[in-house]
């Protein structure tokens, strides 16, 4: 039955005073079963809120020590952001500052002064380096000089046709030596530790004409350190230690002359480079090869020599006589 339907029905003033009284009861009792479900429900959610209120005090205090951990942590890196971004303090940039225009300009006084030193350096060796430079380029100053004359001018170059129509006794007896004076040597030279010498007497203009060893002359006998002249002894085919003038001036030989028509190299004699090249490479460099010039570091320039193996000759008629051979030679001690 409905609630509301029977709560407004009116008592009935019949007889029957309490017909009604059962369907009161009814309605009275299922509303009191209704308020005491209402009162088990609210029983139950308020038993199932402080069940779950103390199952999560219950994680939270199981949890606490690493939320706390964690939360400290976040701290930590939070103030290391902080600090590393801060600006400095002004006073510590001012001084940096300073400090920093100090060190540059201590840097740049030391700079100077190094500068300075070594400019007063430069200027007190510069003689000493110029004399060494001088020293040292001096073969070429002489080269140089040397170059800037015609090829033509050399002592060397001969009268072609003089020395083509020399005859074989001409050769055997030349006229510009004393062969009856006992010296073994030609004429400009001297004997000594039975090599060929350029005579002392010309080297040193008659001062001091006693020849004592290969770079020593004596001006009388007894001969001593005193009364002697000495030329460089490292320096070996110069100064008093060369042949003569009519040998080329180069180093010592052995006893004996060359033809005519030949000349030194190395202590043997070879048939005339100004002759096999009509002189236009009239120094003798090897046996094989003609030079332009009278240096040696201009013959090793390609360009101022020549070679050819039919250079490697000698003076001779190619006659068949032993005394005139055409093939390279020791002196001939004949000759002087």
């Amino acid at each position: 039955a409905d609630l509301s339907s029977l709560a407004r029905q009116p008592y009935a003033s019949s007889s029957k005073p309490y017909a009604m009284a059962p369907a009161r009861d009814a309605w009275t009792a299922e509303i009191m079963e209704i308020g005491g479900s209402l009162a088990q429900s609210s029983s139950e959610d308020e038993q199932l809120g402080y069940a779950f209120g103390a199952q999560r005090r219950r994680w939270f205090s199981s949890k606490r020590p690493l939320l706390l951990a964690s939360v400290a942590a976040v701290l930590v890196v939070a103030v290391v952001v902080v600090v590393a971004h801060r600006d400095p303090p002004r006073e510590d940039a001012e001084a940096s500052v300073q400090l920093f225009g100090v060190a540059a300009l201590a840097t740049a006084a030391s700079t100077l002064a190094s500068g300075s030193k070594m400019i007063k350096d430069m200027e007190t060796a510069e003689p000493a380096v110029q004399q060494q430079a001088t020293a040292a380029f001096q073969p070429l100053l002489d080269l140089k000089a040397q170059m800037k004359e015609k090829p033509g001018v050399s002592q060397l170059k001969v009268n072609l046709t003089e020395m083509n129509d020399l005859s074989r006794d001409e050769l055997l007896h030349p006229v510009d030596q004393d062969r009856n004076d006992g010296n073994v040597c030609p004429d400009d030279e001297e004997l000594h530790a039975n090599l060929c010498y350029k005579k002392c007497s010309a080297l040193t203009a008659g001062k001091y004409p006693i020849r004592t060893t290969a770079f020593s002359c004596c001006a009388e006998e007894p001969c001593s350190f005193f009364n002697s002249k000495f030329s460089n002894v490292l320096s070996y085919c110069s100064g008093f230690d060369v042949s003569g003038n009519s040998e080329g001036k180069e180093c010592p030989h052995a006893p004996g002359s060359c033809m005519a028509n030949e000349e030194f190299n190395l202590g043997m004699c070879y048939k005339k480079c100004a002759i096999l090249t009509n002189n236009t490479f009239p120094f003798r460099s090897a046996a094989s090869t003609c030079c332009r010039y009278n240096n040696h570091i201009a013959c090793l320039d390609a360009l101022n020599t020549m070679t050819k193996p039919e250079f490697n000759v000698g003076g001779g008629l190619d006659d068949g006589h032993a005394s005139t051979p055409n093939i390279t030679h020791p002196p001939m001690q004949s000759l002087t």
